[in-house]
């Protein structure tokens, strides 16, 4: 039957390689983690009619190493002054939060993005320390969820979008200083 084939040598070297990638600096069974990975490949294999592509094994596998990390650690979401930002503000805080991309290579990934705007976006999101906290490798999950990232508390007789207009005064402000500092630049070299 085909469905051997996928559980072949190559294949396992595959999973096995694929998984301690995935789980690198986590402090869990990465042999246990593939284990049940490929028990969520080998339900899905079962459901299909007809033998799938290579390509679609891979993405089942990844997926089914997605959703066990997120079992262990949670999910990552942006906070929500972040998302009412907008697409692009989400898609900075991704790339720089959670896949540790450095700010000046964040253009390269993001062409639509021009490098002042990548500043001002993680001048930001590193200012309201939008980013997840340290790895929460020994926190069970309930706990991770919630503490994952903290986000800036409004006060008390603040409203949301008052705090909103106020981020973006900030930024306003942030991007005048910072052309400012450009021109004095051009005036006086270091």
């Amino acid at each position: 039957m085909w469905i051997e084939t996928f559980f072949n040598g190559q294949w396992m070297r595959y999973y096995n390689q694929t998984a301690r990638h995935y789980f690198a600096w986590v402090d869990l069974d990465v042999e246990d983690v593939c284990q049940q990975a490929q028990e969520h490949l080998l339900l899905q294999l079962k459901k299909m009619r007809q033998q799938p592509s290579d390509a679609l094994v891979k993405t089942i596998f990844k997926n089914a190493l997605h959703d066990q990390y997120r079992k262990h650690f949670g999910r990552h979401r942006p906070p929500k002054w972040l998302v009412a930002m907008g697409a692009l503000w989400v898609q900075v805080w991704e790339w720089f939060c959670l896949k540790n991309i450095p700010q000046n290579e964040l253009e390269g990934y993001m062409p639509q993005l021009a490098k002042k705007q990548a500043e001002q976006i993680v001048f930001q999101i590193k200012a309201q320390q939008a980013c997840p906290k340290a790895k929460a490798e020994n926190l069970p999950f309930e706990e991770t969820a919630e503490t994952l990232y903290q986000e800036p508390a409004l006060q008390d007789n603040a409203q949301p979008e008052n705090w909103l207009i106020e981020m973006e005064m900030k930024q306003f402000i942030y991007s005048l200083l910072e052309q400012d500092s450009d021109r004095l630049d051009d005036h006086y070299p270091a």
